[in-house]
């Protein structure tokens, strides 16, 4: 009753995890990800965000996607940053081509958004800031989340295959997080 007092959800998902891409994989990590031709922009370097939604669209809408096939949609479309890797409307795009009848919260912080959507089935991209032991990121991230059981949430990480970043408490994945980008399937 009391986590039920405090909003903090007590029935826990069972998703399966989905596909684990890594964005330094031999097939695409020295390619270039880029708006402007700088070759150090690869997707060993920035190319977590396509990533993340390749894990998803793999997983749910069509298995020939990855990472470098979103990537290149990314700067067709606007979404490669100049510097930072990608913009975060990128997601909704992603979702919207996929899957335009299915519910999107674009940009919540909210953590009982987070845990309703993991129990309801969905998926969440999470954009990770440094928090305050710098787990993920010293600066942005973006990863998936596509469970929670109540002690731990867990992710996948496509910059690590390390286990102390396959999953996070409550409390860390709380500190870090900037934004969840939610996702269900239709």
């Amino acid at each position: 009753l009391t986590w039920a007092a405090l909003g903090v959800h007590t029935e826990h998902s069972n998703n399966p995890r989905p596909a684990d891409f890594k964005q330094y994989d031999s097939r695409w990590g020295k390619q270039m990800y880029s708006n402007h031709n700088a070759k150090a922009q690869t997707m060993a370097t920035s190319g977590c965000g396509p990533t993340s939604a390749a894990d998803i669209v793999a997983t749910w809408w069509d298995t020939s996607v990855t990472p470098m096939t979103l990537a290149l949609k990314a700067v067709a479309w606007g979404y490669r940053t100049y510097s930072n890797g990608t913009a975060a409307n990128f997601f909704k795009k992603i979702h919207d081509l996929y899957a335009p009848n299915a519910e999107y919260k674009h940009a919540t912080t909210s953590m009982t958004a987070l845990i309703d959507c993991l129990d309801q089935g969905g998926y969440a991209v999470v954009n990770f800031g440094p928090g305050a032991n710098k787990k993920w990121t010293s600066g942005g991230h973006y990863c998936v989340i596509y469970k929670y059981d109540g002690a731990y949430f867990y992710i996948n990480d496509p910059a690590s295959d390390k286990a102390a970043r396959a999953k996070g408490t409550y409390d860390e994945v709380k500190a870090a997080r900037k934004a969840f980008y939610l996702f269900w399937r239709e």
